[in-house]
């Protein structure tokens, strides 16, 4: 699958409905008048993440694999996979980017039907649906409307190459190298003092990677220059140099370079530098948590996250409410002199409710405040008016330095997520290795009958163990129990249909489920009631099939079995005897 990117250009337009109105041009206005053109500068400096959320939002509703290419004409369809729209800005300027998956790649016959129709697209079709819908901005009033094609003469869609060529950009890494010369000669004027040798080592081993059908010796070079462009640009070109001419002894991999380039400022000698590559130490640096929350699902991919993310819209509710009953409390001078602090607050709750995408560790690491509305806003407020809040998050969420300044959801004395969610995760893990052991001794018969109830634990396991994004008060509920699988897998079996439905089926019923006595609660949870011989005896099923209430297979089999145990056996002459005999 190879990926192609046609580019076009935007306008931006900004509406105020509340001045219009007062103005009386409210419904009125041409939406393309003047007077409320945006700066592409304005736009990139304030409302990127606006546009950026609704085109998610509206990629969303697309097909989730294909996009808009599931609308390409017919001879088409067979090369490109999918289409999705973004926003890329390059330097000043914004640009609508369709993003293209392809399976091979198109003729220049193709390339044009593919532009003529995403031209349609941009004025008729996606493009014209997208232009009319509003997008809120800021907590002002104002709507901001993005307008992807225009009819004049400035308007062009443009291929990778061809969008880099208008800007005077020569392609290095979205154009395959033709010959191992033009490799050789990029590199070279790359870096003026490159080593031959080292550049003529590294062809050779491309041919190498070729001819074991590693990699395509054109992906080594494209990639193998992209990264010395990268090193070059944030190392220096005497640093990429030195990277470089260590391939006289040993080549490196592109994933290498970047890693070698660090051991290089730092004074490692190219000895131990190849000695780290052999031995596969050149990894990059482990990822910041703001780093690697962009790998993990956000609320748009997760259902989990998205439900996570409720929960949280639902506390800052709570936060902004509770606020204002403080404001109302204080007289006027003195609410006036807070005005900062409320435009903070204000301008925090209408971020995290409205624009920011969530990733699982984000919303997890601010449901562990009592206020995280309060985080958000002083994080906005040690950043700076004048910045980006986008950075602010990141910033918020890369240092997580807020837990000795705000209050937690529990005391300082319990332990945190991460702590309970490993807990839960080491219990479940017992919990299936008992289930495990008392499977193993069914006979084949006792196999076939609890088949069903096995796959309901294993999937329940398999799902809360690694896919479930927990909150503190689900971990800890889990943990009162002594067999939450036991729980876990009984709403499995009887939960047919969406997950979801299951995960509210567990714990929306909390209360009910710890006072019930079905499930024996764990030891060392300081509300465990003494155990009873009941509860003794529910200890010893494993796992149940309805909520605890009525025996698992597995129950039933053993019980068979106890009871062939303890049945005297009757030897076969007695037994015909009792046929005959009416005194036995």
């Amino acid at each position: 699958m190879e990926t192609e990117k046609l580019y076009s250009p935007l306008e931006f337009y900004i509406h105020n409905p509340r001045e219009e109105e007062a103005n009386g041009e409210y419904g009125m206005y041409d939406l393309h008048d003047e007077r409320y053109k945006a700066s592409h500068f304005e736009v990139s400096d304030q409302y990127m993440d606006y546009i950026e959320l609704a085109i998610r939002r509206d990629c969303d509703s697309m097909d989730k694999t294909r996009g808009l290419a599931e609308y390409l004409p017919d001879e088409l369809q067979g090369k490109i996979h999918s289409i999705f729209p973004s926003i890329e800005q390059r330097g000043a300027d914004l640009y609508c980017a369709a993003i293209i998956e392809r399976t091979e790649a198109l003729t220049s016959d193709e390339t044009e039907a593919l532009k003529d129709w995403w031209s349609g697209q941009l004025s008729d079709g996606w493009g014209e649906g997208f232009e009319q819908r509003e997008i809120r901005v800021g907590y002002q009033g104002n709507e901001l409307y993005v307008v992807p094609w225009t009819s004049d003469d400035n308007f062009f869609i443009d291929t990778n190459r061809e969008f880099m060529e208008r800007h005077g950009i020569e392609m290095h890494t979205t154009e395959a190298y033709s010959s191992a010369q033009e490799f050789k000669d990029k590199m070279q004027k790359l870096l003026p003092n490159a080593s031959d040798e080292a550049i003529e080592r590294l062809i050779i081993y491309a041919d190498e990677l070729d001819a074991d059908d590693t990699q395509p010796k054109d992906t080594f070079f494209d990639k193998t220059y992209a990264e010395y462009s990268m090193v070059a640009n944030k190392h220096g070109v005497d640093t990429a140099t030195q990277v470089l001419k260590i391939c006289e002894e040993s080549c490196f991999n592109p994933w290498e370079i970047l890693g070698a380039a660090q051991l290089v400022d730092a004074g490692v000698p190219p000895n131990e530098i190849v000695g780290k590559a052999i031995n596969g130490e050149l990894d990059l640096p482990p990822l910041s948590p703001a780093q690697k929350a962009l790998y993990e699902p956000d609320m748009f991919d997760s259902k989990d996250v998205a439900t996570l993310r409720e929960q949280l819209i639902a506390r800052i509710d709570g936060n902004l409410s509770d606020y204002f009953d403080t404001l109302r409390s204080l007289d006027g001078k003195a609410i006036t002199g807070m005005s900062s602090e409320i435009s903070l607050i204000t301008e925090a709750h209408f971020y995290l409710s409205e624009i920011y995408n969530f990733h699982l560790s984000d919303v997890q690491y601010l449901l562990q405040f009592k206020n995280p509305l309060e985080v958000v806003a002083d994080g906005f407020e040690a950043d700076g008016f004048d910045n980006q809040r986008s950075d602010a998050m990141w910033k918020i969420f890369d240092k997580q330095d807020a837990f000795g300044d705000y209050e937690l959801v529990n005391d300082n004395s319990t332990p945190n997520l991460e702590e309970l969610v490993q807990r839960l995760h080491d219990r479940l893990d017992e919990n299936l290795n008992v289930y495990k052991r008392d499977t193993l001794d069914l006979s084949k018969e006792g196999l076939y009958y609890a088949a069903a109830e096995i796959a309901a634990v294993q999937q329940s396991y398999d799902y809360f163990q690694g896919e479930h994004a927990y909150t503190t008060e689900q971990a800890e509920f889990l943990l009162k129990l002594q067999n939450p699988l036991e729980l876990l897998s009984d709403r499995w079996s009887d939960g047919i249909g969406d997950y979801r439905d299951v995960v509210n089926a567990i714990f929306s019923g909390q209360e009910c489920t710890l006072g019930s006595g079905s499930y024996e609660l764990a030891s060392d949870d300081p509300e465990s009631p003494p155990t009873t011989i009941n509860s003794q005896a529910k200890s010893n099923t494993i796992i149940g099939a309805g909520f605890g209430d009525k025996p698992s297979v597995l129950d039933e089999i053993r019980q068979a079995k106890k009871v062939a145990r303890d049945t005297p056996t009757i030897p076969k002459e007695i037994q015909t005897r009792k046929k005959t005999d009416p005194e036995l």
